[in-house]
Protein backbone atom coordinates (compact mmCIF):
# COMPACT_ATOMS: atom_id res chain seq x y z
CA UNK A 1 0.00 0.00 0.00
CA UNK A 2 1.03 3.54 -1.01
CA UNK A 3 1.65 6.41 2.10
CA UNK A 4 1.00 9.90 1.01
CA UNK A 5 1.82 13.14 3.12
CA UNK A 6 -1.35 15.41 3.43
CA UNK A 7 0.46 18.13 1.73
CA UNK A 8 1.43 15.90 -1.74
CA UNK A 9 -2.17 14.08 -1.63
CA UNK A 10 -3.85 17.72 -1.23
CA UNK A 11 -2.04 19.14 -4.41
CA UNK A 12 -2.72 16.28 -6.27
CA UNK A 13 -6.31 15.47 -5.45
CA UNK A 14 -7.64 19.14 -3.74
CA UNK A 15 -10.82 18.26 -4.18
CA UNK A 16 -10.78 15.18 -2.42
CA UNK A 17 -8.79 16.60 -0.12
CA UNK A 18 -11.54 19.26 0.79
CA UNK A 19 -14.02 16.92 1.14
CA UNK A 20 -12.10 14.58 3.62
CA UNK A 21 -11.25 17.71 5.87
CA UNK A 22 -14.63 19.00 5.62
CA UNK A 23 -15.83 15.29 7.24
CA UNK A 24 -18.37 14.62 4.26
CA UNK A 25 -20.29 11.56 4.32
CA UNK A 26 -19.90 9.46 0.86
CA UNK A 27 -23.33 7.45 1.21
CA UNK A 28 -22.79 4.00 1.93
CA UNK A 29 -24.81 0.81 0.77
CA UNK A 30 -27.18 1.55 4.04
CA UNK A 31 -27.62 4.94 2.88
CA UNK A 32 -29.03 3.61 -0.12
CA UNK A 33 -31.22 1.59 1.20
CA UNK A 34 -33.47 4.35 2.09
CA UNK A 35 -33.95 4.73 -1.15
CA UNK A 36 -35.63 1.06 -2.36
CA UNK A 37 -38.83 0.56 -2.52
CA UNK A 38 -39.13 -3.49 -2.22
CA UNK A 39 -36.63 -6.92 -1.60
CA UNK A 40 -35.96 -6.97 -5.15
CA UNK A 41 -34.61 -4.06 -5.48
CA UNK A 42 -32.72 -4.35 -2.14
CA UNK A 43 -31.05 -7.20 -3.58
CA UNK A 44 -30.15 -5.61 -6.87
CA UNK A 45 -28.38 -3.13 -4.52
CA UNK A 46 -26.44 -5.36 -3.15
CA UNK A 47 -25.16 -6.68 -5.96
CA UNK A 48 -24.21 -3.54 -7.85
CA UNK A 49 -22.09 -2.63 -4.77
CA UNK A 50 -20.82 -6.40 -5.05
CA UNK A 51 -20.03 -6.60 -8.53
CA UNK A 52 -18.20 -2.88 -8.60
CA UNK A 53 -15.90 -4.37 -5.65
CA UNK A 54 -17.77 -1.52 -2.96
CA UNK A 55 -18.51 -4.55 -0.67
CA UNK A 56 -16.97 -7.77 0.19
CA UNK A 57 -18.60 -11.44 -0.52
CA UNK A 58 -19.21 -11.84 3.14
CA UNK A 59 -20.96 -8.64 3.71
CA UNK A 60 -23.06 -9.07 0.56
CA UNK A 61 -24.16 -12.32 1.92
CA UNK A 62 -24.85 -11.12 5.56
CA UNK A 63 -26.94 -8.41 3.72
CA UNK A 64 -29.16 -10.75 1.68
CA UNK A 65 -29.38 -12.68 4.54
CA UNK A 66 -30.87 -10.01 7.31
CA UNK A 67 -32.99 -8.71 4.70
CA UNK A 68 -36.18 -8.53 7.22
CA UNK A 69 -34.23 -6.09 9.43
CA UNK A 70 -32.54 -3.64 6.37
CA UNK A 71 -36.41 -3.49 5.07
CA UNK A 72 -37.28 -1.24 7.50
CA UNK A 73 -34.82 1.28 6.04
CA UNK A 74 -36.57 1.27 2.92
CA UNK A 75 -38.60 4.33 1.60
CA UNK A 76 -37.18 6.20 4.26
CA UNK A 77 -35.74 9.01 2.14
CA UNK A 78 -37.37 11.34 -0.47
CA UNK A 79 -35.76 12.43 -3.14
CA UNK A 80 -33.31 15.61 -2.46
CA UNK A 81 -32.86 14.89 1.14
CA UNK A 82 -29.33 13.99 0.95
CA UNK A 83 -28.79 17.47 0.08
CA UNK A 84 -30.58 18.37 3.09
CA UNK A 85 -29.51 16.34 5.76
CA UNK A 86 -25.87 17.60 4.54
CA UNK A 87 -24.74 14.27 3.17
CA UNK A 88 -23.83 15.33 -0.33
CA UNK A 89 -23.23 18.91 -1.40
CA UNK A 90 -25.16 20.12 -4.33
CA UNK A 91 -23.70 20.07 -7.83
CA UNK A 92 -23.06 23.84 -8.24
CA UNK A 93 -20.54 23.77 -4.84
CA UNK A 94 -18.15 21.21 -7.30
CA UNK A 95 -17.59 24.00 -9.98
Amino acid sequence: MMEWDWRTFRERFPHLAEEISQNSHIPSIMDHFERCSGVEEALELIEFFYRHGEISKSFAESLKKNMDALSRLFNTRKPGEYTKRGILKKSEDFR
